[in-house]
């Protein structure tokens, strides 16, 4: 039921969208881990960990419980098994168990999508919504809708999906799919026992 509403909705909405602009362009750096960590204060405060980034065994993780981004990349090792901040200073607590997000589901279901044409028509997206004088309550709202290739319409946060995207090109991936019903996933191939650059990104709930 919930892929027969969304089908009717989208039609009425391809119906009725205006011609979007794609915009190509490469990035001069890899996303920062620290643009995926919790960032609204009133759960900042009931989650102070989920503000910094966390050094595990070769990983940066950054997450804010709903998007995550690990990746592989070079620290000082005095920082391994610490949390820092954007100052770099120390963040008390145990960062949740993030191997266990990334390697709970082994099946993921491909959507089939060049990541590069959809990173392009997520920034047109955007850039259309700033362009017709949107308030930023609207663009930060605002949902993209795609059909993967087995026909299924996926349905994430705009500027979510242009993170996630970010996210997806500084680990090396080319792909992205279905972990679950609400969340997807991409990630780089694994190198002997290590685990792969992982990121997990939410799906719209309808």
């Amino acid at each position: 039921m919930r892929q027969e509403q969304r089908s009717i909705e989208y039609n009425a909405v391809l119906d009725k969208q205006e011609p979007i602009t794609p915009i190509y362009k490469e990035e001069k750096k890899p996303i920062a881990v620290t643009e995926f960590v919790e960032t609204d204060k009133k759960e900042a405060e009931i989650h102070p960990v989920l503000t910094g980034v966390y050094h595990d065994n070769g990983y940066v993780v950054g997450t804010n419980a709903h998007t995550l981004l690990a990746r592989k990349e070079d620290y000082n090792k005095s920082l391994e098994g610490k949390i820092t901040n954007k100052k770099g200073e120390i963040i008390d607590g145990k960062y949740p168990n993030w191997r266990a997000v990334v390697e709970g589901e082994t099946t993921t279901n491909s959507w089939g999508i060049n990541l590069d044409e959809l990173h392009a028509f997520v920034r047109g997206v955007l850039a259309k919504l700033k362009a017709d004088g949107a308030k930023k309550s609207t663009i930060d709202s605002a949902t993209i809708a795609f059909k993967d290739t087995d026909g299924k319409i996926i349905v994430c946060n705009a500027k979510t999906l242009d993170k996630a995207l970010r996210g997806a090109k500084s680990i090396g991936a080319t792909e992205f799919g279905n972990k679950s019903e609400t969340f997807a996933h991409a990630q780089t191939k694994k190198r002997l026992r290590r685990l792969p650059n992982n990121l997990h990104i939410p799906q719209h709930k309808r």
